[in-house]
């Protein structure tokens, strides 16, 4: 269906709905569908970097690509090849210059280097009846995590690597959870790791990965899609049913009254744990998680879900139309929380580019905070090794520079990335020597 198609729906069908009072103050509505934008054949993975400004979409189908779209005006920046390797879920690491992409014929992990848009990488799981769609990345970026749906090897349920792809002189570790695994998400502590199974009696597993033990959530049921609020304090999983897990108790801590038939796939939830998209086969509902209630329901197929760095977008993936639908928040922005003081703070960084680029030696980096927190600035070579920190300290709201001192360096691109206040924006420096 084309673009144009999708849009006149959507269109008709807000029509109806105000026509005959089915909503009332559609106006007063938390998200709304933006666009529907034509991203590949089959879309099926999706993420955002880290920086906002690029959205990657899997094609898990004969073509067989990745395709990288510009978050500003959604055109297509590249397409990267997977080889006919038929790509599913996708993550990239925190410094937003690798990707990592799950391939299930063969099954395998390419890693994608998104500054020159070309796979680096391939690594293959020692056996061969896996089957990797879903893929994690750790907040600390040093390990990758996958389900794996196969029920045919001796360990399955998990597996992971460092995202070298080197993990004690073998490329994959993996931990039996005694059933086939859909979804996966990390932790904020960057070693508890939530996975789904498809057994009635242990929906979900969480895995300790310093250790390997693996431990039962009880009363959730088949589970499939998960996702971990970013303080680290729940869970939101789609089973028979949308449930909350409390990762204090490992208890399910409430079931959300959502009664639709859609098959469920996948959930996010937005930077400031208010809300958790989920989607399924047949509709798209918007979890209020302040009240653990339904906020609003879409009409529309939704393989998975990203959101943007600054919560005010949702990226959904409808692997039967070929599409990336666009949802928008309504609000003022969704905000993030000062850890120290817990206010709402505005959802903005703003990270400018270097001056002047290309530099030799030096270059002068501006940036703004919105608020007090806590400011990490580092610079990264094109393999993603820290070979700078030039800022990790607690500092108030307004705009700041620093001098870059790159003598000691080679000639080459760097990364230059910011955090701040839960957000991140990269940006690319040239030193020519």
């Amino acid at each position: 269906m084309s673009t144009r198609s999708r849009v006149d729906m959507v269109l008709l069908s807000s029509a109806f709905v105000l026509i005959f009072g089915i909503e009332h103050a559609a106006a007063q509505s938390p998200w709304t569908l933006d666009t529907v934008v034509s991203a590949g054949s089959n879309c099926f993975g999706v993420t955002v970097t880290p920086d906002g400004q690029k959205i990657l979409v899997t094609n898990k189908d004969t073509s067989s690509t990745v395709t990288v779209l510009s978050a500003a005006d959604y055109s297509v920046l590249a397409t990267v090849p997977m080889y006919g390797d038929y790509p599913a879920g996708i993550a990239v690491v925190p410094n937003g210059v690798k990707a990592l992409v799950t391939c299930s014929s063969p099954n395998a992990v390419r890693l994608v280097d998104l500054l020159g848009d070309s796979v680096l990488a391939a690594f293959y799981p020692p056996c061969k009846a896996t089957t990797l769609y879903d893929i994690a990345v750790t907040p600390d970026g040093s390990t990758a995590v996958m389900p794996d749906l196969s029920d045919q090897c001796v360990q399955e349920g998990i597996r992971w690597f460092d995202t070298s792809g080197k993990t004690s002189g073998s490329t994959f570790v993996s931990v039996n959870t005694a059933g086939v695994t859909y979804g996966i998400a990390a932790a904020p502590d960057s070693v508890t790791v939530l996975v789904t199974t498809n057994v009635l009696t242990t929906g979900i597993k969480m895995v300790n990965l310093a250790t390997s033990a693996v431990q039962n959530i009880p009363n959730v049921g088949p589970s499939y899609g998960v996702a971990i609020t970013h303080k680290g304090d729940r869970a939101v999983v789609t089973s028979d049913s949308v449930k909350i897990i409390s990762l204090s108790t490992n208890a399910v801590t409430g079931v959300v009254p959502y009664t639709s038939n859609s098959s469920f796939h996948n959930v996010a939830i937005t930077p400031d744990d208010k809300f958790a998209f989920v989607v399924g086969d047949f509709d798209v509902a918007v979890i209020s998680l302040d009240g653990d209630s339904v906020a609003q329901t879409f009409s529309g197929t939704g393989q998975n879900v990203a959101i943007s760095p600054d919560g005010m977008k949702a990226y959904v993936t409808d692997s039967y139309n070929g599409d990336l639908m666009v949802y928008k928040y309504n609000g003022t922005g969704t905000g993030v929380k000062d850890p120290w003081s817990g206010a709402r703070v505005p959802g903005t960084l703003e990270l400018s580019q270097n001056y002047p680029n290309p530099f030799n030696p030096t270059t002068t980096i501006s940036y703004q905070l919105s608020a007090v927190g806590r400011v990490s600035l580092k610079v990264y070579d094109v393999l993603g090794r820290e070979v700078a920190t030039l800022v990790d300290a607690r500092q108030a709201a307004g705009r700041r520079t620093v001098t870059f001192d790159a003598r000691a360096l080679p000639s080459g691109v760097y990364i230059l990335r910011i955090e701040a206040g839960g957000m991140s924006q990269v940006r690319k420096m040239i030193l020519m020597k």
